[in-house]
Parts: C-alpha cells; structure tokens; sequence
C-alpha cells in the first residue's frame, strides 16, 4: 500500500468490524480503528478510557506519515484531531541499560496525562514503588513494568493488571501520550483565569 485510504461506516460496531476483516487479510500495522464518540450534539460523555487508547493508538500512527488503511465511524472522521505537534516528538522511548532522570521521567509522564496511582491497572496511569515503576501506555496491550537500580534500567516487562504478576521481557517501552490533547509549556503559560 503506498497511499492512506480512509473507510468511513456509519457507526462504531460496523467500523470495528470492517477492521477486523480486514485483519485477516491485510498485515495488522498497515490497519488503523479510529473509533468516534457516538452522542447526540452538546451531550457530554466520557470517552471510555479503551476508546481513548485505540484512538491515540491510531493518531500517533496517522501523525507517522506511514500509508495506512484507516477504519473510522463517521462520528470518528468529524472529531478533529489534534495539532501534529500535540503529539509529534511527544513519546518517550525507554530501553533497557540506560540511565534515566526518575523525578523528570515522572513529570514528563504527568505532563502527557498520565495519572499517578497506588496500583496501575487501567490505560493511562502509573504507579512507583520504591525502585519499580509500573505505565500503562496506548501503545501496549499490557502495561509495562520498570525495574531501576539507582538511576539504570535494569529490566523492562509486561505484566498482567489484575495478578500484577510480570510476563514478557522487553528491550524498550514506547510511552504515548494518555490524552489526544496535550498543553504544551506555551499554552500552559497562556492559560489565564478569568
């Protein structure tokens, strides 16, 4: 494929289902679910936090500039996206054996919409405990855990969120931003009280 074709279906479920055909016959890094916000105009809804990782999941792989085969709902084609630069050069990429700033890793994770908790066990937040450090990144089916010795990282697993037991060794861990729409340090300045 060498150009992005974007497939709009009327809703969610048939989106998701086109994309999941597709799957069985086309390579699964060339396919994209963007999935949309399915409610009436100026009714406030929360996006489920899985929606919300498939779609910056999606947005960070659209921003990649990658020709990609797109499967959205219609709802999904009329949300904007954010700004290329929300996103671009946002990800943290950690790998194993190199040596990190851990206070600046955890403002970085905050500033990306990361939420700090006791047990991280949905997309979106993280959890330290001494020198472990557990994310659960859009980019990962599992979150990751982090294991530091002083200021290295030793290793870099996945884990399951309910048993909290580790599973596969990793080489890195990519950290996406939690949120479509991150401030950067000018429109935090800008942001005024009224």
């Amino acid at each position: 494929m060498n150009q992005t074709i974007l497939v709009v279906s009327e809703n969610n479920t048939s989106a998701e289902f086109l994309f999941r055909e597709a799957l069985s016959f086309l390579p699964s890094n060339d396919l994209i679910y963007l999935p949309g916000q399915e409610v009436l105009p100026y009714e406030y809804m929360r996006y489920p936090s899985e929606m919300k990782r498939e779609r910056i999941k999606a947005i960070a792989k659209i921003l990649s500039g990658e020709p990609v085969l797109i499967f959205t709902s219609v709802s999904g084609f009329l949300k904007t996206l954010p700004p290329i630069q929300t996103m671009q050069g946002r990800a943290i990429v950690l790998k194993k054996g190199k040596e990190i700033d851990l206070e600046s890793l955890l403002i970085q994770l905050i500033d990306l919409g990361y939420k700090r908790v006791q047990v991280c066990e949905t997309f979106g937040e993280f959890s330290l405990k001494g020198g472990i450090l557990d994310i659960f990144s859009s980019y990962s089916t599992e979150p990751v855990r982090i294991d530091l010795f002083g200021e290295e990282i030793e290793s870099i697993r996945t884990f399951d969120p309910d048993s909290q037991r580790s599973m596969t060794d990793l080489d890195q861990a990519v950290l996406l931003p939690a949120d479509e729409y991150i401030l950067s340090e000018e429109q935090k300045k800008n942001i005024r009280i009224f």
